[in-house]
């Protein structure tokens, strides 16, 4: 569940967490060394760690207590900032995150049920049903790339494969008018098939 994007410890020390994601050698970790005790690795299979902190290590070093001990800080860490994170939303948007499954979902709620009503001028409505299916089982893909030879003072963006994904996802429509919705369901008849 990516709620929170970025590295475990950016995040811990973004929430002000008490518990710190300690620094592992992943890369000095093999089948030949998993019962290792003896001196702390060198700092060459330490990830992204400084001097500093790499000298706070203990000389006297095993590995089967240090990948318990990094394991065990990992998941606290991990829980306080879930907790944290879980107590933030329910305090401002009287949500409950275990409700929902992914950061988009999560992300909709909290608009529809806080904001939608600020904003119920703009009539958004979503297409469902049979206007909705015959929309989709017109899309049959294609080419959908556009060259352009020359760009003068003017930006260019280059987005990949938003067609199909967006097929996946429901429909809006923004209506100004009830004629309007008339008219795109007269669109979408068995009528223009024939």
């Amino acid at each position: 569940m990516n709620f929170i994007p970025g590295n475990l410890r950016d995040i811990l020390i973004s929430f002000n967490c008490e518990n710190k994601k300690t620094y592992f050698p992943y890369s000095f970790v093999n089948k030949d060394n998993l019962f290792y005790i003896g001196n702390k690795p060198n700092i060459k299979y330490y990830n992204n760690i400084s001097k500093y902190i790499y000298n706070k290590i203990p000389m006297k070093w095993n590995l089967q207590t240090e990948i318990l001990q990094y394991l065990e800080s990992n998941l606290k860490g991990l829980l306080e900032v879930m907790n944290k994170f879980s107590v933030n939303i329910f305090n401002k948007y009287n949500l409950n995150i275990t409700k929902f499954k992914i950061l988009p979902i999560l992300s909709l709620e909290i608009f529809t049920s806080n904001f939608y009503a600020e904003v119920q001028n703009l009539n958004i409505r979503m297409i469902k049903d049979k206007v909705k299916d015959d929309i989709r089982n017109s899309y049959f893909g294609g080419n959908v790339s556009v060259f352009a030879n020359k760009i003068n003072k003017e930006f260019l963006y280059d987005i990949n494969s938003q067609y199909p994904k967006a097929m996946l996802e429901d429909i809006p429509l923004w209506l100004t008018d009830f004629e309007s919705y008339l008219y795109l369901t007269n669109i979408f008849t068995e009528e223009m098939y024939i």
